[in-house]
């Protein structure tokens, strides 16, 4: 994307219309890598940038490209959320088949890996700094919002969301390297 463009005299349609050019096909790609369907990642990429035109003057050159991706996981969560939920209503435990495995043997392996990751996490985030360890625990397990968490820790919101940045960060690592990604 050419970085050079003046974003105060940009329309925030000029922009989408240059990154939907130049980074379609790799949002196509990495939603279709994420949910193994070409046809229906062709759709999620227009919803993707639907979703970014709603952003309007939010958009800047310099963040589009990753608002992007991040509008596209969102809508790859979403449309896996509905996928697995409308599965399970419709599906009966008993006669669930992955793999040629029982649904039962595919919970429990499935629950021995969520709880390994779970201890992963909570041991990453001992290791973080108390404060920023205080803010990750506060909205990771305490489900508060960062203002929330700002009001609480007498903190700027910024700079609670720096902190959260961080630490997801520095935990994604902890547990990608354990499981070896």
């Amino acid at each position: 994307m050419n970085d050079n463009i003046d974003c105060q005299t940009t329309a925030p349609s000029n922009i989408i219309e240059q990154c939907y050019r130049e980074h379609r096909e790799s949002i196509k790609a990495y939603i279709t890598y994420k949910i193994n369907d070409a046809v229906l990642a062709e759709d999620l990429t227009q919803d993707v940038y639907l979703r970014l035109m709603e952003c309007g003057q939010m958009i800047r050159v310099q963040t589009v490209k990753n608002m992007l991706y991040t509008i596209a996981r969102n809508i790859i969560i979403d449309y896996l959320r509905r996928y697995y939920s409308r599965y399970s209503r419709t599906q009966g435990l008993d006669a669930t088949m992955y793999d040629g495995k029982a649904a039962g043997a595919v919970e429990c392996e499935g629950s021995i890996i969520a709880a390994d990751i779970a201890r992963q996490e909570q041991a990453r985030m001992q290791l973080l700094p108390p404060q920023r360890r205080k803010v990750y625990q506060m909205i990771r397990f305490e489900e508060k919002s960062s203002a929330e968490v700002a009001r609480e820790l007498s903190l700027s919101v910024r700079t609670v969301e720096n902190h959260l940045a961080i630490s997801r960060r520095e935990v994604r690592e902890y547990i990608r390297e354990c499981i070896g990604a």
